[in-house]
């Protein structure tokens, strides 16, 4: 990846980079539109299913097809981390640095948010057998999302959502989750809302201090034994 960092820095011409950003841009949505399709189907058919056979529809439909596209797609956004952040921005005019920073900032409020929203209505709604895959995709499209934001190649605004800040806290206070995601969660909303309504919910502080004091073998052991009682 470090090296594939340099190269575009160095040798990708503005034409490339103008076509480039689109192609990674469309390979993103191609890929997240193919899994939500995937596992949004399977999560209609397990909840219609009676509720004895929910846990092992969840487990049998389109699960290992799921993982392959959830790896696949995490995948993609990774190295469109990579890309978009080793575009030889200051090379470009004036003309094109403008249409590659508006053509970042459209597909970040768009594409990017839809992903992250429906992605946390999917992990509230999915049962423990089907529940991996999303994981790791809201993983994947929160680390991307973060790496557009901190970047210097785009400058880009600050945006606060409200309306998906009060679905991440809703799922910090309710859900044993993946701790990779956790602190996913934990960072979207450091960054993005005010302290202030962070305060609103002491549980807060007292996840993130769990999570970075403790070991993760303590974690797991917490949660189990929190879930047994």
């Amino acid at each position: 990846m470090a090296r594939l960092s340099k190269a575009l820095h160095r040798f990708l011409t503005e034409s490339q980079c103008l076509q480039l950003v689109d192609s990674v841009l469309d390979a993103l949505k191609s890929s997240w539109d193919t899994f939500y399709v995937n596992v949004r189907q399977k999560t209609v058919v397990a909840s219609d299913e009676k509720p004895r056979k929910k846990r092992k529809a969840g487990a049998n439909i389109g699960s290992e097809e799921s993982e392959i596209l959830v790896i696949t797609y995490s995948l993609t956004c990774r190295l469109a981390s990579v890309v978009l952040s080793s575009l030889p921005m200051p090379s470009l005019s004036a003309e094109s640095l403008e249409t590659v920073r508006h053509t970042i900032e459209e597909f970040r409020a768009d594409t990017i948010h839809h992903a992250i929203s429906k992605s946390l209505k999917l992990v509230k709604k999915q049962d423990d057998q089907g529940l991996w895959p999303t994981e790791v995709a809201t993983v994947a499209i929160l680390r991307l999302r973060y790496a557009l934001d901190i970047s210097r190649n785009f400058s880009l605004s600050h945006i606060c959502d409200e309306k998906v800040a009060a679905k991440i806290i809703e799922l910090l206070d309710g859900l044993e989750l993946l701790p990779e995601l956790t602190l996913e969660l934990v960072r979207t909303l450091f960054m993005r809302v005010p302290d202030i309504i962070l305060r609103e919910y002491p549980f807060f502080y007292s996840t993130v201090l769990f999570y970075t004091t403790y070991p993760l073998e303590i974690q797991q052991n917490t949660k189990k034994f929190s879930t047994s009682s």
